[in-house]
């Protein structure tokens, strides 16, 4: 896949193709968004276009709002789902003051046009330009762009929006969040050094270093999956503060890889999140500490049963 920065009013350095595009923020690329997509490859294929996702980089709310924001998917996340599902050119539009004070006739002059867009793929709600005055009536006035707008995407008769998985997220409901998001919920980063107390009872972790942007689940220990040089391993995994032993004051994310030992510092990882067991807690003592982790770790294979394993392509042992 073919990802391309573009900023208003800078000189392209290639030329498109002749585009079918679906435009939003699309955090989290969620099963709403999927259909968005589903639609670009369709008429993709129907008017021999090239399909393509524009977004906007950073989010429109941290520039509006002058404060980070933070996010489902980093870029670099984005981009790799969108590939999954089809996609063959990425657009990141540099969101600046200057781009949200345009009037939506230059903005389709400036990037849609510009672009190579033939047929636009958005939301029913989608807005652009000053303070959100252009929407889906502004671009079907526009003759010479064909256009198609989906409707809101529905799960048990709930609107599907990355505000809500924000909020699922954030409260420790993965289930309910990657059903919403239409796959397991992801936190990429690096292995950095620990304080390697864990080590010293019986328990190595990966200790995981992420963009500040992402939003990691509410404290907790979690069954999950760490894929390590493409290789997929079970893992129980902790968010927080270690408040027994190794405290921190920062929050870390570390990852039990069961039946892993090899090091893997400043190695790029990949962790699934796929469901709470229960909340950090502080124990009376390492003993009852271990007991629980022992616990937490038969949770969790438990959960990957033979048809789970084969489900995430996890080799069965």
């Amino acid at each position: 896949m073919k990802i391309v920065h573009f900023e208003l009013n800078s000189r392209l350095t290639i030329e498109f193709k002749p585009l079918v595009a679906a435009i939003g923020f699309f955090d989290g690329l969620h099963r709403g968004h999927q259909e968005l997509v589903k639609e670009t490859l369709k008429q993709a294929q129907l008017k021999q276009l090239v399909p393509a996702l524009i977004t906007f980089s950073p989010s429109p709310q941290s520039v509006l709002l002058k404060q980070p924001e933070k996010l489902l998917t980093t870029v670099e996340e984005k981009a790799a789902i969108a590939k999954k599902l089809g996609i063959e050119v990425l657009i990141v539009l540099r969101f600046t003051p200057e781009l949200s004070q345009l009037e939506p006739n230059l903005f389709y002059e400036k990037v849609i046009k510009t672009l190579n867009v033939k047929h636009l793929v958005c939301g029913e709600d989608f807005r652009f330009g000053y303070k959100g005055s252009g929407n889906v009536d502004t671009l079907r006035a526009i003759e010479e762009i064909g256009l198609s707008v989906i409707q809101d995407f529905k799960y048990i008769n709930e609107r599907i929006s990355s505000t809500i998985i924000k909020k699922q997220v954030e409260a420790g409901s993965m289930n309910v969040a990657n059903n919403l998001l239409g796959y397991s919920y992801e936190l990429n980063g690096f292995v950095m050094h620990g304080r390697k107390k864990g080590r010293t009872i019986g328990f190595p972790t990966l200790n995981l270093l992420i963009e500040d942007s992402k939003i990691v689940p509410k404290d907790g220990v979690y069954i999950g999956i760490s894929i390590i040089m493409g290789k997929k391993y079970v893992s129980t995994i902790n968010i927080g503060h270690n408040p027994t032993i190794n405290t921190v004051k920062h929050k870390s994310i570390e990852s039990f890889v069961h039946n892993y030992s090899e090091d893997t510092y400043g190695q790029k990882v990949t962790f699934y999140i796929l469901e709470r067991i229960r909340d950090e807690e502080k124990f009376s003592s390492v003993t009852e500490l271990i007991e629980q982790m022992d616990n937490d770790i038969k949770v969790t294979e438990e959960y990957f049963t033979k048809e789970q394993r084969r489900a995430f392509d996890i080799e069965i042992i």
